[in-house]
């Protein structure tokens, strides 16, 4: 436990304070799962750290609603409107409690005749120790413009 809280003491600072997260729609998701039975008041089971920061995640909040590892995909798919991959995720909550005001739908099936800006929603989940950045904004910018510039040619 204690190599992870120093690796997300110089990290995670690093991040928020990055150009993407005081410029852009963002969020930082951080999880974290030691996988053994450890929830002490209901539902019992296996509880997991999980928390939202950024500058679109409301402050000092906090929930009752039980989220299972689903919730994170399902968030995903509800911010960037896109459709369940799975039943599993399409049967799961979304956090979206955790953000500030409505969350814009900014995703690919937001309008599919819109490229997507620079201002898309960018999220960046840490999970044990692993980061992964989870970027599909700049993605389907890179490819949008690729596709235009091949219109063009």
């Amino acid at each position: 436990v204690s190599t992870g809280d120093n690796y997300l003491a110089s990290l995670v600072p690093r991040i928020l304070s990055s150009s993407t997260f005081t410029t852009k729609n963002a969020a930082l998701f951080i999880v974290f799962d030691e996988g053994s039975d450890s929830c002490a008041s209901p539902p019992v089971g296996d509880c997991v750290y999980a928390t939202w920061a950024g500058p679109v995640v409301k402050k000092t909040d906090s929930s009752t609603t039980p989220y299972d590892h689903y919730s994170f995909l399902k968030t995903l798919e509800t911010v960037w409107n896109m459709p369940s991959l799975t039943s599993n995720d399409q049967s799961s909550k979304a956090m979206t409690e955790f953000f500030q005001g409505s969350i814009p739908s900014s995703g690919p099936y937001s309008n599919p005749s819109l490229s997507l800006s620079l201002g898309s929603w960018v999220w960046i989940t840490i999970s044990g120790g692993t980061l992964a950045i989870l970027s599909l904004g700049a993605v389907l910018v890179a490819r949008s413009r690729r596709d235009q510039s091949r219109t063009a040619d």
